[in-house]
């Protein structure tokens, strides 16, 4: 029996019950779905629209005017893509570069988030992008135990799958670089090596063999999901990728349910994987807006 000076436990806020809906990497490796994979949320005057291609840097692509095709259906009030983690402070960068660069040459640089910012920029929609800052990201995943090899590792092999899709190559050492001073000034780390070589040395360490441009594996090297046929092979930086995964998912959710308090359409572009991951919580925080 509870002493009546004992307070009830409190029931969680109905953000943070649609946050812990996000479905889990196991949870989602038991499911299948096509790409693009579009659904639509809605409670009263509010509406989710969130379309989710598979990431690709081709502008030939088909799935271009299918995202076209949605986005004048879904008319929304605020568009919101994946990938940015201080788009306001780019906001006017962006506006001018929809109007300076085609549709082409967008897709070419910032594949299917770019051209949704292309789109919302043209007709004047607000934007954002519902990302945690990086520096956010990487000490939650510090927090959890992970090496600081494994984080680095993660951060910059995710970019060797981007870099094999880009119809136009830059070099491969140049176009790292930039992700390696990203991780530089997000974690500044006391004697870390933040070199290309120290990205081959720990490649040797988790994979057994140096930076391999030609290696078609590098995905699942960095993939978040453990599928029953490879986790046996997975490493600390698959654990590195799954944490990052929950984590900016769950961010995103909280982001929506802020967006919603002052919009009522929204359009979402994001990676296939995170739409399906985020959709038992988006709509149970719609239901919460019913």
């Amino acid at each position: 029996m509870r002493n009546s000076f004992e307070r009830a436990p409190q029931p969680e806020s109905p953000v943070k019950e649609a946050q812990q809906a996000v479905m889990t990497a196991e949870e989602y490796a038991q499911t299948e779905h096509g790409r693009p994979y579009v659904y639509e949320a809605e409670a009263g005057d509010k509406k989710v629209t969130y379309f989710a291609p598979g990431h690709s840097w081709d502008p030939s692509n088909p799935v271009w005017s299918q995202l076209k095709q949605k986005f004048e259906e879904a008319n929304p009030d605020i568009v919101l893509v994946e990938g940015f983690d201080n788009l306001e402070e780019r906001r006017q960068q962006v506006i001018e570069a929809a109007s300076k660069y085609g549709e082409e040459e967008v897709i070419g640089r910032m594949a299917e988030s770019g051209l949704a910012l292309k789109l919302a920029a043209e007709r004047g929609i607000d934007f954002s992008s519902p990302e945690p800052k990086f520096s956010d990201e990487i000490a939650h995943l510090e927090q959890q135990g992970l090496s600081r090899n494994a984080i680095f590792a993660y951060y910059i092999f995710r970019m060797v799958p981007q870099w094999q899709q880009h119809q136009t190559k830059d070099d491969f050492r140049e176009y790292i670089q930039r992700e390696i001073e990203n991780i530089r000034r997000a974690t500044q780390w006391d004697g870390f090596d933040y070199t290309y070589e120290n990205a081959e040395r720990i490649a040797q360490q988790f994979w057994g063999e140096s930076i391999n441009l030609d290696e078609p594996e590098y995905y699942a090297d960095v993939d978040p999901i453990p599928w029953e046929e490879k986790k046996d092979q997975q490493t600390e930086v698959n654990l590195v990728a799954r944490a990052s995964s929950r984590f900016r998912d769950q961010y995103v959710i909280g982001q929506i349910a802020e967006h919603l308090k002052t919009h009522d359409r929204l359009f979402i572009v994001y990676g296939a994987s995170h739409a399906v991951m985020q959709e038992p919580a988006i709509k149970k925080l719609m239901e919460e807006n019913k």
